[in-house]
């Protein structure tokens, strides 16, 4: 079983290179997958790839957090392999691309090698991961693809169709399957990754006994559990009462800018940066957040749904300057008002339970609560804190398919290998 991964590279652009690396960045947009500088898809197993300038800005006590170029992959394998490929692909790209950063190697000291470990220097560590379904990696996306697109062209061709018994039906596709060679594998079920689902298992089963270890020492001590909650709750209060919600909502021309990068092809992308709150505690507790988020991600929503939502493809939380700003980049179908009604309707509370530890979040209570629920003030975080994505890239297999039809096209697959009865025929076929 192939498993994703998140590659993240930040590195600070010098002094004067900003505009420079801006008029690069811009010139690989109008072809990210085959550019000359980093093509995206000269690299193996790459379902989405960007490069964004993180702004500078100030810190409330009035220090500079410089300007950071971004590169990020979602990948399949592994990633020492891709860090190499990366290299290798990128080549005098990559001289050209990091040489606007400040402690980029000289030019007598560029090769592959030295390519490789400055990305591996400038690799952040990304604090919570979201793959839509874990396994699934580009080549089966491109293969059930065209699997269900082959089987489709053969009903066309097939009359009488909606005549026959589903089962018929049915078993006339394998025999068309197995007589071309393009397809056999599609006979064959996907390996399942038996040794991910022990590794779960054991991960829920390890959380449930110390939630519950935890959960009896404080039935032994009720007094001091009582006392521990107050003292928490009442720290958690004080710090929301004294949150200033911003509620700024950004110029139209601002926010025209961000939609005329959107709704260019079926999935659409989002990137966005905010401060943390000062004080160790927030600190702390954001930490604590993004690791449960993290931990929810790989063991519970990891099989085509984030709490409800089955439009994200991938998403990410990456604690930036010195743990002082979150940088959020996802990837999702649809609209960003849809994607935005999604986060309302069905998962407010996760929001808040990372984001209201962030500067200006609409006001929360009790950390889950309020927030993202007010609708308007959330909607004018969202654009207000949004910043431009220079280069981004889809790998061809995403062209036009959602999350929900590479569902359906692996669902297709599986039904294939299985013996199914005449009511589970039925079913499958209306899979077309």
């Amino acid at each position: 079983m192939v498993r994703q991964h998140a590659l993240h590279i930040s590195a600070i652009i010098a002094k004067a290179q900003l505009g420079p690396l801006q008029g690069l960045l811009d010139e690989m947009a109008h072809d990210p997958g085959g550019n000359s500088i980093l093509p995206f898809a000269g690299l193996d197993g790459v379902h989405f790839g960007r490069l964004l300038l993180v702004p500078g800005a100030f810190t409330n006590t009035g220090e500079w957090l410089p300007d950071t170029l971004v590169l990020t992959t979602n990948f399949d394998g592994s990633p020492a392999r891709h860090l190499r490929q990366l290299a290798e692909v990128g080549g005098e790209g990559l001289d050209q691309l990091f040489s606007h950063c400040a402690d980029y190697p000289s030019s007598s000291n560029r090769n592959v090698g030295s390519r490789e470990a400055y990305l591996d220097q400038h690799s952040c560590k990304v604090a919570a991961f979201y793959v839509n379904t874990r396994g699934r990696n580009l080549e089966q996306v491109a293969d059930e693809a065209r699997l269900h697109q082959s089987i489709q062209d053969y009903l066309d061709r097939m009359p009488g169709t909606l005549e026959r018994k589903p089962s018929e039906v049915y078993s006339d596709i394998q025999a068309f399957l197995r007589q071309s060679s393009e397809f056999e594998w599609a006979l064959t079920p996907v390996t399942s990754d038996f040794l991910g689902s022990l590794l779960r298992w054991l991960k829920l089963t390890l959380a449930g006994l110390a939630a519950l270890a935890s959960a009896i020492l404080l039935w032994s001590y009720p007094l001091v559990a009582l006392v521990m909650a107050l003292i928490f709750l009442a720290i958690l209060r004080a710090h929301e009462l004294g949150n200033v919600a911003e509620n700024f909502r950004p110029p139209n021309i601002r926010i025209a800018m961000r939609q005329s990068e959107e709704e260019q092809q079926t999935q659409n992308q989002l990137s966005s940066v905010g401060f943390v709150q000062t004080g160790l505690f927030r600190r702390v507790l954001i930490f604590l957040c993004l690791w449960s988020l993290d931990f929810a991600n790989r063991n519970i929503f990891y099989r085509g749904q984030l709490a409800g939502v089955d439009t994200i493809h991938f998403a990410r939380w990456v604690m930036s300057d010195s743990n002082r700003r979150v940088l959020f980049l996802s990837n999702f179908d649809g609209s960003p008002e849809t994607y935005q009604d999604d986060f309302i309707e069905r998962v407010a509370l996760g929001l808040n339970l990372v984001f209201s530890n962030g500067s200006g979040w609409p006001k929360s209570h009790y950390l889950v609560f309020g927030g993202a629920s007010d609708e308007q003030a959330f909607r004018a975080f969202y654009r207000d804190h949004q910043i431009p994505t220079q280069v981004w890239y889809a790998a061809a297999p995403y062209q036009g398919s959602t999350a929900v039809n590479i569902a359906r096209n692996s669902a297709i697959r599986a039904g294939l290998c299985q013996k199914l009865n005449s009511h589970e025929c039925q079913k499958w076929l209306q899979l077309f």
